[in-house]
């Protein structure tokens, strides 16, 4: 828009100018208007008047052109503009430590934990995930609360099949069908980036986690976690 403003005043002030002149050619032709019954004059304002009309007119049209125009263009730019990235830091910069997680479970107890009265009563503000451990300290799941309420609410749906709430154990979340949405976390080595570790998570479905593991792989103890809300931290414009 830098390269078009000044264009639009020289053609405000030449429109200006113009109605300007015409005014004052017209007002010196009525005061030396000498005819009977002014009839130049009229002719005049006759002429005139429509004239200043179409001026004001294209110059209203003129701002209003401009001003949708701005608007269009700023509104293109945002559209076309690159999707916003991570800052470029480290992943441990950026990480949550692992002594720092708020919950996370023992996989050997997942036949023991119930939904109803161990699992779900964790999920307090600000906790809205938590990973499952083995004995090695890597993770194996990752249940969002989001996908325990689908699972709590499949249950209720059907209560001809004979299970209650009550009875169901972590274990039986874990063998559902909607286990496998437990699985979409990637593991990333230390030294990777906050950017790049971004760029992995993007190119797996359904994936909101990445755990900064030892051995940089999935199966390695957990050192760090790093969320889809923890990026969006991180991330600038």
């Amino acid at each position: 828009m830098e390269e078009i403003r000044p264009r639009g005043w020289v053609a405000e002030i030449l429109i200006g100018l113009s109605m300007v002149g015409l005014i004052v050619i017209a007002a010196i032709i009525v005061a030396n208007d000498k005819t009977p019954d002014k009839h130049l004059t009229l002719l005049i304002l006759a002429s005139v008047l429509p004239l200043l009309a179409v001026g004001i007119g294209i110059v209203t049209a003129y701002h209003f052109a401009s001003s949708n125009f701005a608007l269009a263009a700023n509104t293109l730019r945002k559209l076309t503009s690159p999707a916003t990235a991570p800052v470029d830091i480290p992943v441990t910069s950026a990480m949550i430590d692992r002594d720092k997680i708020a919950a996370m479970v023992p996989l050997a107890l997942a036949a023991k934990i119930s939904i109803k009265k161990d699992l779900l009563p964790r999920y307090e503000p600000p906790v809205t995930r938590i990973p499952i451990v083995n004995a090695k300290g890597a993770v194996v799941y990752v249940i969002h609360e989001s996908t325990l309420n689908k699972y709590v609410a499949k249950i209720a749906a059907n209560p001809a099949a004979g299970v209650h709430l009550d009875s169901v154990s972590l274990q039986s979340l874990l063998d559902d069908p909607l286990g496998e949405l437990l699985e979409s976390f990637i593991a990333v080595p230390s030294y990777l980036s906050l950017a790049e570790t971004k760029r992995r998570m993007d190119r797996k479905p359904n994936c909101k986690d990445a755990f900064v593991t030892d051995t940089g792989k999935e199966g390695g103890r957990i050192i760090g976690w790093i969320t889809d809300t923890r990026v969006a931290q991180f991330t600038r414009a």
